[in-house]
């Protein structure tokens, strides 16, 4: 693996610029919940050409749609494989819950 490679691919477009710039745009407005869908598609954009082997995998901001879908299928596995993780975690918030409710003086115990 060239490591190099994968820290200055961005830089070898010549346009990474503007593709940079709308995928900061998004991500700043990923509060809105709808631009996360699109940046991480365009991850599994990236992703794929650089499977593929291009010379520049640095792709377009063309297929708004099919970014869209991949995106929220990403999400979407996600958040099943963090189902068990988000599961052990809110178990052992109800777990420790009553002990943080109580009331009391417990500083001489």
């Amino acid at each position: 693996m060239d490591i190099g490679k994968a820290i200055t691919y961005v830089f070898d477009d010549e346009r990474w610029v503007t593709k940079s710039l709308i995928g900061l745009v998004l991500s700043f407005f990923s509060f809105l919940i709808i631009p996360i869908f699109f940046v991480q598609g365009y991850l599994v954009k990236i992703v794929r050409n650089v499977m593929d082997g291009d010379e520049f995998p640095l792709p377009e901001w063309d297929d708004w749609g099919k970014l869209f879908m991949d995106g929220l299928n990403l999400t979407i596995a996600y958040l099943v494989y963090g189902l068990p993780a988000l599961l052990l975690i809110g178990c052992g918030f109800l777990l420790f819950l009553p002990a943080g409710l109580a009331e009391g003086d417990f500083s001489d115990v």
